[in-house]
């Protein structure tokens, strides 16, 4: 048995994100960045240098919350468009403002904006 703190059943999630999860997986749990190539929506192609707090399932889509060197802010990125991943030898700190829980009050706020428009009270 892997050892692992987390199963979730394979067969919907495509072989491109899934040989990239144990590598996050492990990034996180070492607290390393990770260096990668990102596809937009758009189809333009950057190369992000990041510190990966966590990994987010949404029901039928896998990204990775992460705070991001290049946009200095949190971001999730679809694994479906991560082509290229290299987990780097330098470590991040654990900083305030760039943790787990920092991660996903961020998340709520966006959710919350998108849903209430813009202007709405925090």
């Amino acid at each position: 048995m892997p050892e692992s703190a987390l199963f979730a059943l394979g067969f919907h999630v495509p072989q491109n994100v899934r040989a990239g999860l144990g590598e996050l997986r492990a990034a996180i749990r070492d607290r390393v960045k990770v260096r990668m190539a990102y596809v937009d929506s758009g189809g333009d192609v950057s190369r992000r240098t990041v510190w990966p707090p966590g990994l987010l399932y949404w029901g039928t889509r896998w990204s990775l919350g992460a705070w991001c060197e290049l946009r200095r802010d949190f971001r999730n990125f679809h694994l479906d468009r991560v082509s290229e991943l290299e987990l780097l030898a330098d470590r991040y700190p654990v900083e305030s403002g760039r943790t787990v829980a920092d991660l996903m009050r961020h998340d709520e706020g966006g959710a919350r904006q998108r849903r209430d428009g813009p202007g709405s009270a925090e």
